[in-house]
């Protein structure tokens, strides 16, 4: 195991590829923050961390930028309400309340942001990430997302909190 590393960025012994300080920098901002196992049981979705969520949405821009056709989409749903969405949310992300109804009861979507979060809903090349104020309501939102039959959600690790903090949040 490398307990240091010279100022080239090697291992000491010669033994690992990664220095000390990099592992201990990782275990600090992922290890630490991850959940227990009893809050994972409860967990019917996956969870993706603000940075995992960065790097996929820029490859996403980067591939649209080119002309291309990302091989899946990523559709954010901040279920924050309007006025805390304004204040900050993720770009492009879609803004559907957890106190709003998403469907009528003639099973007409109740907005345009309901009826674009639809369109993935049976989509298996699209991935519905959930952002919300706490777990309880990104988990709640998921779980109903689940019941209308979408394939990949996830939430975020830390809802908006976990995004502020990465600097990935902008006013509208």
């Amino acid at each position: 195991a490398v307990v240091s590393t010279q100022s080239t960025g090697k291992p000491v012994d010669g033994g690992a590829k990664f220095s000390y300080n990099f592992t201990k920098t990782f275990l600090a901002e992922h290890v630490a923050s991850f959940p227990d196992t009893a809050e994972l049981k409860e967990d019917l979705c996956g969870r993706i961390f603000a940075q995992d969520l960065a790097k996929l949405l820029r490859y996403q821009e980067s591939v649209e930028r080119r002309g291309g056709t990302p091989s899946s989409t990523i559709v954010v749903v901040d279920i924050r309400g309007q006025d805390v969405f304004n204040v900050g949310h993720l770009p492009d992300s879609l803004n559907v309340p957890i106190s709003q109804d998403l469907v009528t009861a003639e099973g007409q979507p109740t907005s345009a942001e309901v009826r674009t979060l639809l369109r993935h809903r049976r989509n298996r090349d699209s991935l519905t990430v959930v952002v919300g104020p706490n777990e309880a309501a990104s988990r709640k939102f998921c779980k109903m997302l689940m019941g209308l039959h979408f394939l990949h959600v996830a939430r975020v690790h830390g809802g908006t909190s976990a995004l502020s903090q990465a600097g990935m949040l902008c006013a509208t």
